[in-house]
This record gives structure tokens, C-alpha cells and sequence, in this order.
């Protein structure tokens, strides 16, 4: 059985909270994804995504090597494109804070994909601590919080929000989107601080709403999940409704893989963080309650890929994967294999610098591309691609 040990108590004052936190987390956000530091089994911290979406524990399995983890046996797991097996590996230790948990099951697989060399993944947790705490991601201060359930009460400046966790045990809650041709459609979406994307919708949503023939220009993009690989298609929405909030023109992404959670009607798609994050938000699990307020980020600029190319960091350069149709890199003639050295001069860029960098307010951006042992120069003119 799972043990869990509160070693000591952080206290300090905040004068809106009915009580304090148990222990308190920084976080940054790289790449799309939440991270903290947690050591597992004595070892060294460890970069691990938080995510509302995980109810498992995972690991990169070189890091399960570095910690001499054996392999206890496999399991089933439903990701965003279907169901994969993962070797798994029993009782371990995990401290969050000033939070140790014992008897810990880790699943382990390679998630070189999710990160880069610039900010690795060491692994994902969520559900674990979600059921046992009230969470508070809180993104002015860059902070998660853990409460302790007895005695907590609704924090002055948030408002509640019902949610429910069946049948995942993931956060579900009410959105509506809105479409151009005056179809507004109410649905449940999971709430998912692990998805780098604002909304994905779901394959019988697409199907049934024809979005990706109304949400048009779109174009494909690939990318994988856990251990498998899918195309969505990237469109525009006119508007998406969350928790009362409206959010006007803005990527989403349409899937067309009927395996795993995508291809379930019981869920119309999933929240993700590019949304999330514009809310401080507080998980009750217990009482099925979402707290949330807006945040300084609420009025930020959504995150927009202006060049049309999909690119990971290796060996310290940007290595391009995809080229989108009808974008400026295809204009140019850029390929899949091709290697960027430097971006107007800069070299050793990370992905999410090149992609902020990459902006229609620069007229013309110059790239250092190796392709084939040559290197070539290629000019850019960001733009909408849709």
C-alpha cells in the first residue's frame, strides 16, 4: 500500500487563503509543458512534466536505467491516439517538495520526443498527487501549491467550476465553441496541463461538425503521443468558450486518429495548456471543483507558427521535420532533413526561441541551412499561414 509521509510544513502568510500551503513548488513552463523538480528514489532532481492529463507515473527509461530500476512488468496505457504497452516498474520513492511518496509504480518508456537536449524530460506525474492534495497551479508566481483537504475553503478572487473525473479520472469540464456559420455546440472537454496545444478536437466532433471542412485553410501536422505517431490537421477557430471565458481566432488542432482518447464521443476534445495557462487554477479532486482566475497571461497572443516549419534541437542545431504546405519555408524551397544553423546570425537557438522569434513583424528572416553537407541561405517572410 501506498504510504505517503509529510515531512515538514512551509509556512508562510498569504491573507486570502483560508489555510496554507502544505509545501510549494516553482515551475517554469518550456516548450509547452509545466515542469518541477522531483527526486526519485534518492536520486539526483529530475525535470518532470506536470500534467492533469497523467494518471500515471512515467520515466524516461534512460533515467530508470541511471537509477537501477528493474522491470517489474508491462501495462496497457490509453494515450491521445490509442492503447500501448509500457514496462513498468514497482516501489519506488518519489519526494515533491517537501511531500515523500512511497510505494510508487513508474511506467517507463523513451520521451526523447516530448522534449529536447535544450530542456530534456525526465518523466511525467499528475494523478498521484492530484488525488491526494488540492492543487493550485498558480502562473503569476510561477508556483504549484498542495493543500491539505480538511478545513479548505474556496480562496477569495476565484470562482468555481464544477468538473467531473469519469471516465479517465482526468478533470472533464463544459466548453462550447462556436463556428463561423452561427454553430455554437456545448460539449465536455479533459483538462490537460500536458498537451502543448490550446484545443485538439476529436475525431467524431470533426466528423460529425465537418471542421475540417469549415475551419478552412488548414494543414496537416504531425506529432507523436506516448508511443505513437498521429496527423492533425491545424485550423482556425472562430471562438471557444471556456468556464465563461471566451476566446476569439485562434490554432486549433482537428484529429483524424480513431484510436486511444481521440476517437472517443464521450469527450468532444481536449483543453491544453496554450489555454490553461491564462488561468490560475486550483484542482479539488475530491470535491470534483475547479477554482480558476485570470491571470496575466489571460490577454497574451496565442502561440502561432509563422514559418511553417516544425523543428527539433539536436547536436545544438535546429533539425527541421516537417515543412507545411502553403507556408513561407515551402515558398523557399526548405526540406524535411534540412539543419539551421543560425536564425539572423544567432546560433544555438532553442525551438520555442525560433518559433517566438519568428514573427510577421520581422519582414524577412535569414536562415544558415546545411542540407546535403552545403550550406545554403534562405529568407524567410513570416506570415499567417492560415
Amino acid at each position: 500500500m501506498k504510504k505517503l509521509i509529510i515531512l515538514t510544513l512551509l509556512l508562510f502568510s498569504i491573507p486570502v487563503w483560508a489555510q496554507e500551503a502544505i509545501t510549494t513548488l516553482p515551475f517554469e513552463i518550456v516548450n509547452g509543458h509545466i515542469y518541477i523538480k522531483v527526486v526519485v528514489d534518492n536520486g539526483r532532481p529530475l525535470n518532470l512534466a506536470f500534467d492533469t492529463g497523467a494518471r500515471a507515473n512515467l520515466l524516461h527509461e534512460q533515467v530508470a536505467e541511471e537509477l537501477g530500476f528493474n522491470i517489474d512488468g508491462v501495462q496497457q496505457v490509453n494515450d491521445a491516439s490509442g492503447i500501448v504497452k509500457i514496462k513498468s516498474s514497482y516501489n519506488h520513492s518519489m519526494k515533491v517538495g517537501s511531500l515523500d511518496f512511497r510505494g510508487e509504480t513508474f511506467l517507463l518508456m523513451n520521451l526523447d520526443h516530448l522534449g529536447d537536449e535544450d530542456h530534456p524530460m525526465d518523466g511525467v506525474i499528475g494523478g498521484s498527487i492530484l488525488d491526494e492534495f488540492i492543487t493550485e497551479i498558480n502562473f503569476d508566481d510561477s508556483e504549484i501549491r498542495f493543500y491539505e483537504r480538511s478545513g479548505f475553503k474556496a480562496p477569495e478572487g476565484f470562482t468555481e467550476e464544477k468538473m467531473t473525473l469519469e471516465p479517465f479520472r482526468v478533470p472533464i469540464i463544459n466548453c462550447k465553441l462556436m463556428l463561423n456559420n452561427g454553430t455554437a455546440k456545448e460539449g465536455f472537454y479533459l483538462v490537460d496541463t500536458g498537451a502543448a496545444l490550446a484545443i485538439r478536437f476529436n475525431v467524431p466532433l470533426v466528423k460529425k461538425q465537418k471542421l475540417t471542412e469549415s475551419l478552412l485553410p488548414n494543414y496537416a501536422y504531425t506529432s507523436r503521443a506516448l508511443n505513437s505517431e498521429s496527423t492533425d490537421y491545424i485550423g482556425r477557430l472562430p471562438a471557444f468558450e471556456i468556464m465563461g471565458h471566451k476566446f476569439q481566432s485562434f490554432q486549433v488542432r482537428m484529429a483524424t486518429d480513431a484510436g486511444g482518447v481521440s476517437g472517443r464521443s464521450s469527450v468532444d476534445g481536449i483543453v491544453g495548456l496554450e489555454i490553461l495557462k491564462r488561468f490560475n487554477l486550483i484542482f479539488d479532486y475530491r470535491q470534483e471543483i475547479i477554482y480558476m482566475q485570470p491571470n496575466s497571461l489571460y490577454n497574451t497572443f496565442f502561440l502561432e507558427n509563422f514559418s511553417g516549419l516544425k523543428v527539433k534541437k539536436q547536436n545544438g542545431r535546429l533539425h527541421v521535420e516537417a515543412v507545411a504546405d502553403n507556408s513561407p519555408a515551402l515558398d523557399q524551397g526548405m526540406k524535411t532533413g534540412d539543419e539551421i544553423l543560425s536564425v539572423d546570425g544567432q546560433k544555438n537557438l532553442s525551438r520555442m526561441a525560433f518559433l517566438e522569434y519568428v514573427q510577421p513583424m520581422r519582414k524577412d528572416v535569414k536562415l544558415e541551412v546545411l542540407r546535403e553537407g552545403k550550406i545554403i541561405f534562405v529568407s524567410l517572410k513570416p506570415r499567417k499561414i492560415i
